[in-house]
């Protein structure tokens, strides 16, 4: 579950076409992935690709032939025969909401095989040392640390959001030494990461 909860954050930051969403509920967890552009959903290239690059992706780390309870897909039934079952392991719903993968909550708890648990305590050390220090008390700038962190992992903590939560003005929150932090790291330039995308994507 700590690798899809990565999963959504790397969506958040690099794909910015795609909106990516976890729902825990009874006996399933289910990925859920659409594009941000309504004019865009329904592109059967784009929610095929996603949908079998995820499922690769959940054998690969599990190594094991684990598949989805269901796929649920925004576009039609295509016109022409296709294999979903054979592909991605299991039935297939179209015309939903959401493009989406619903699986048993058990699988989700399988273990990362070959996780670099070495990798992964040198990525929080870095991102403990871009944070700065821990409040030694819980304070209000604790406070806006963990509201932050929280809203980060969900999409974007926006200024007035996070004011508005603390049920702070703007103008209070901005006077804040952690409001808008100087030392903040900033992303290399880069083209944002995107699927085929062209007018004539086939929604078929």
């Amino acid at each position: 579950m700590d690798a899809l909860g990565n999963l959504q954050r790397y969506f958040r930051v690099v794909g910015e076409g795609e909106e990516f969403a976890i729902e825990r509920g009874g006996p399933h967890v289910t990925l859920r992935f659409r594009e941000t552009d309504p004019e865009l959903r329904g592109l059967r290239q784009n929610s095929d690709y996603i949908a079998g690059m995820l499922v690769r992706a959940c054998r690969d780390m599990t190594r094991r032939s684990v598949s989805p309870a269901r796929v649920e897909f925004i576009h039609r039934r295509p016109n022409q025969r296709v294999e979903y079952a054979d592909l991605l392991g299991c039935p297939v719903r179209f015309n939903a909401e959401w493009d989406g993968l619903v699986y048993p909550t058990e699988t989700m708890r399988l273990p990362v095989i070959g996780a670099d648990n070495k990798l992964l305590k040198a990525l929080q050390d870095a991102c403990r040392r871009v944070l700065g220090p821990t409040p030694r008390k819980q304070d209000i700038v604790h406070d806006v640390r963990e509201l932050i962190i929280d809203k980060l992992t969900k999409g974007t903590a926006q200024f007035d959001d996070v004011a508005r939560e603390l049920s702070m003005s703007s103008s209070s929150y901005a006077a804040m030494p952690t409001a808008r932090p100087s030392c903040a790291p900033r992303s290399p330039s880069r083209p944002k990461e995107r699927h085929a995308r062209g007018s004539g994507g086939d929604r078929r």
